[in-house]
């Protein structure tokens, strides 16, 4: 709120949800939303989180460190027939193998809980409330091995204080 006790919104869109947590944390407290909303898709799991990493990859000076890249990175670049040969290795153009293990999915859901405990921490202390809302799966745009599964996540995300989920999946199903 301002000074004069209107609601003030700050909004970056169109950054995967851990940049969009280091934006708030870093920028975008001074401005003392009452609200943030950060979606979350299987989109944000399977390329952002899963090739660039969680917070850990935003280091205290600063910088960006980003996972190393598969060694034979330049030879798919180059080469669509390097591609045939990795794509029937298993790999996709994310120069990962799909689905995802179990073990992966674990790695992938334990960045997430700890995205989403700073952000609501953080969120909190500013008298902000963090909505949480899951963007639904679509299966005529997206191959069906990007799918990600948030059950694991949300049932944890609720139980951390100041966080509030919304699934639209039912609201298309019943509306479309």
């Amino acid at each position: 709120r301002d000074t004069e006790g209107r609601h003030r919104l700050a909004c970056i869109a169109g950054n995967d949800p851990c940049v969009n947590f280091v934006a708030y944390r870093d920028l975008l407290t001074p401005y003392q939303p009452d609200v943030i909303v950060q979606t979350l898709s299987s989109n944000d799991m399977n390329t952002d989180m899963a090739v660039k990493g969680g917070l850990e990859r935003f280091q205290k000076d600063g910088s960006i460190k980003f996972p190393p890249p598969p060694w034979w990175e330049p030879v798919y670049a180059l080469s669509y027939v390097s591609r045939i040969f990795f794509n029937a290795l298993g790999y996709n153009e994310l120069l990962l193998k799909t689905p995802f293990t179990r073990q992966q999915k674990e790695q992938l859901n334990k960045k997430a809980i700890e995205l989403f405990t700073a952000y609501a921490a953080k969120a909190k202390a500013n008298g902000a409330k963090l909505l949480v809302v899951l963007q639904p799966f679509q299966q005529e745009i997206y191959r069906k091995e990007f799918e990600y599964n948030f059950t694991a996540i949300v049932s944890q995300l609720k139980t951390i204080d100041n966080v509030y989920v919304y699934d639209l999946l039912p609201y298309y199903i019943n509306e479309f």
